[in-house]
């Protein structure tokens, strides 16, 4: 949304998801590049990218308090 309202690209924007099923939460990696039509300044839809990067986090999580 970030991207779509100021039409700049956004990288790295980290979401924690709690997944029911599983019963954890996940921790997503948000890239987002807006897409304009050509002469335009106002980005009419937004190109995103969803990483799953919990193992990595869990990891990172596990060295800091080591």
């Amino acid at each position: 949304m970030v991207a779509l309202r100021t039409g700049e690209i956004q990288r790295g924007t980290i979401l924690f998801i709690f997944n029911p099923q599983l019963n954890e939460t996940r921790c997503l990696r948000i890239d987002a590049i807006p897409q304009f039509h050509e002469g335009e300044t106002k980005p009419y839809q937004v190109f995103s990218v969803f990483r799953d990067v919990t193992e990595q986090q869990r990891i990172n999580e596990k060295l800091a308090y080591h």
